[in-house]
């Protein structure tokens, strides 16, 4: 890791001579305006799609990928091409077709399904698995509600201090009023084979005396200081060198639901036994399988969902 910041710094200080200009000598992907293509840029890049950072000098000329408008995948291509992936020779301007990813259920993203009764502050974790490999991109734009309300959100964590995500570049949108926040990354050492929590975000509502459902949605969003309608922060995950380019789906999972069949009952206790101790399947996500809320899978969850179930005692708990 250490190497790999040496070279990012070394990079960074040097132009690349042959890389694609302009009638006007303008270097795509320059986004900054300064007549290098640097990781600055990048930089430049992400503060204008989260942060409300300026927009790029000339909107058009900093195009870095093979799509039309200033997305992620602009920063992203600019940071593997300074990192390890070979140069190209692509149109400045480019021309290409505006970004669409696809969606693909298999790459997920893992919220709890409901806010306890009687809370006011909560810990909401995101936790994201694929089973695709090199994964160095991730852009989520999502809007929250608890039950019709629009919660506070007071603050948010990304990277997570224990996620995979190893980045320099990476950066939290929020907006207030409408419940919509967007996370945006690129990094030198991500993979997404493994379930990695990669987010927490701590919100406030009113407390409630019943549980109250928590609904997540894929978004859009368009930069405030946009100069066009293109630039547009698009839910995706992308690979090296832009090898693939996806849009995750959201699933909700309830706490005490070990193996994932949407309810909580005895086969959910069998479940976590033999995770325990036959070596049997993890629950998926883990996070799932903590029943009684102690930050840990064990055989204690597994007696609090049977006293849940044969004795009426308290349920599984919010697995925050």
């Amino acid at each position: 890791m250490k190497r790999l910041k040496i070279v990012a710094v070394l990079l960074a200080i040097i132009t690349f001579p042959g890389m694609p200009k302009n009638l006007y000598g303008w270097l795509c992907g320059d986004a900054n305006g300064n007549g290098f293509l640097e990781l600055c840029d990048a930089s430049h890049m992400m503060n204008y799609l989260f942060t409300g950072g300026p927009a790029p000098e000339e909107p058009l000329l900093a195009e870095m990928d093979y799509h039309e408008g200033i997305t992620i995948m602009d920063p992203a291509m600019i940071y593997h091409t300074w990192l390890t992936c070979d140069l190209f020779d692509p149109p400045c301007p480019p021309s290409y077709p505006p970004l669409a990813p696809t969606l693909n259920e298999n790459i997920k993203i893992f919220h709890v399904a409901q806010i306890p009764a009687e809370v006011s502050d909560f810990a909401l974790t995101l936790t994201l698995a694929s089973p695709l490999e090199d994964t160095y991109v991730l852009c989520l734009p999502i809007k929250i509600r608890i039950g019709s309300e629009v919660p506070m959100i007071d603050s948010v964590c990304f990277p997570g201090s224990e996620s995979n995500f190893v980045s320099e570049i990476s950066r939290v949108y929020v907006n207030q009023e409408s419940g919509i926040l967007a996370f945006g990354g690129q990094a030198y050492m991500f993979s997404l084979a493994d379930e990695d929590l990669f987010a927490t975000i701590y919100i406030s509502v009113e407390p409630h005396p019943i549980a109250r459902p928590i609904t997540i949605e894929m978004t859009k969003l368009v930069p405030q200081e946009s100069p066009t309608q293109d630039s547009t922060i698009f839910p995706l995950v992308g690979g090296y060198c832009m090898q693939f380019i996806h849009e995750p789906v959201l699933i909700a999972y309830i706490c005490g639901d070990a193996n994932g069949d949407e309810t909580v009952n005895v086969s959910d206790v069998v479940h976590l036994i033999n995770y325990v101790f036959a070596e049997g399947d993890a629950p998926f996500p883990l996070e799932s399988g903590n029943a009684n809320c102690d930050d840990s899978v064990n055989i204690s969850d597994a007696v609090h969902i049977v006293n849940y179930i044969f004795l009426g005692s308290a349920p599984p708990c919010d697995c925050k």
